[in-house]
C-alpha cells in the first residue's frame, strides 16, 4: 500500500475526487481490497460532454470535400522538362570533370554521380582503373628519379 503525507493513497484519491465515504473507510488490509476500492472510485466519477446547438448542426452537415479536378498551372510541364534537362546536363558535367581529374591525377576524388556512373559502366570503370594505374606508375618513377638524383649528388 502506498502512503504519502500520512494517509493511504486510496484515501487521498477519494478525497481529491470528492468521495467522502471512501475516504472515511478503514484502509484495506489486502491488495485485492485496495484494487477494488480504486475501481469503485473510478466507476463513481463519470465525465460528461455536452454539445451546443451549433455543434450539433455542424456535425449533421455534410463534410466539405476537396474539388475533384485540380486546376493545372500553365507551362508547368515545360518548366519541369527544362529542370530535368538542366539536372541531367549538370550531372553529366560533374561526371566528365571527375573523369578528367582522374585522367590527369589532379582530381579530388569522385562525386556520388560519378561513382554511380562507374558502377554501371564497365568500359568507363576499366578506363579509370587504367588511368589510376598509370598515375601510380608515373608517381613511382618521379619518386625514383628524385631519389636517384639526390643519391648521386650525395656520392659526388
Amino acid at each position: 500500500m502506498q502512503i504519502a503525507n500520512g494517509t493511504p493513497f486510496n484515501q487521498q484519491l477519494a478525497a481529491q475526487q470528492g468521495l467522502r465515504h471512501l475516504a472515511s473507510e478503514n484502509p484495506p488490509s489486502h491488495t485485492l481490497d485496495h484494487d477494488k476500492t480504486l475501481q469503485q472510485a473510478a466507476h463513481l466519477t463519470e465525465d460528461t460532454v455536452t454539445i451546443s446547438q451549433m455543434g450539433k448542426i455542424l456535425s449533421e452537415q455534410e463534410q466539405l470535400k476537396p474539388p475533384q479536378n485540380l486546376p493545372t498551372l500553365p507551362n508547368n510541364s515545360d518548366r519541369l522538362d527544362n529542370y530535368v534537362t538542366y539536372k541531367k546536363v549538370q550531372l553529366e558535367y560533374q561526371i566528365y570533370s571527375d573523369m578528367v581529374g582522374v585522367a590527369t591525377g589532379k582530381g579530388d576524388g569522385l562525386s556520388p554521380a560519378s561513382a554511380y556512373y562507374l558502377s554501371n559502366n564497365d568500359t568507363a570503370r576499366s578506363a579509370v582503373i587504367n588511368a589510376n594505374a598509370q598515375q601510380q606508375n608515373v608517381t613511382a618513377m618521379q619518386t625514383y628519379a628524385a631519389t636517384s638524383q639526390q643519391a648521386s649528388q650525395w656520392y659526388e
